[in-house]
């Protein structure tokens, strides 16, 4: 409660619009970007603060091009300049790098379970929770799977 207090007072209750056939769900800040996963559409809208004002950047997918079945968000993670997306559905972890002036899908990384529902960073460990699969999985951080 306290930190969605502090966000209407930062924006003056300014309502920002997103595409109407998106549910937003998770809200995640890092180095000045404002995340929002969208659910039930499987991306991610980004919007920047600036003397007071939220401005839409852009709608990614989390998803891979090539990819058509059902899929939601679940959780989103911001760490460093990377943002980690879990996509149900498609049993993966998308990365963003934020350094970007538009925020690119990097890579999708298999999570090791069924219907990953959140998961944590730890250093270079990525822990997710799988709920269908009913496991824990440790990952490396996808920060290595890009970089070697």
């Amino acid at each position: 409660m306290k930190f969605i207090h502090m966000i209407r007072i930062c924006v003056r209750y300014q309502e920002t619009e997103c595409r109407p056939d998106t549910v937003q769900g998770i809200l995640r800040i890092q180095m000045g970007v404002f995340t929002c996963a969208n659910e039930l559409m499987s991306s991610v809208s980004f919007f920047d603060y600036n003397d007071g004002v939220l401005n839409y950047i852009t709608t990614v997918k989390t998803l891979p091009d090539d990819f058509y079945e059902e899929s939601t968000v679940a959780a989103i993670c911001a760490k460093d300049n990377w943002l980690y997306v879990s996509n149900r559905g498609h049993n993966s972890i998308s990365v963003f790098e934020l350094c970007e002036s538009v925020p690119r899908l990097k890579a999708c990384v298999d999570c090791g379970g069924m219907s990953p529902r959140d998961f944590e960073i730890f250093g270079d460990l990525l822990v997710c929770t799988n709920e269908n699969s009913d496991n824990v999985t440790f990952l490396m951080s996808v920060r290595i799977f890009l970089h070697g």
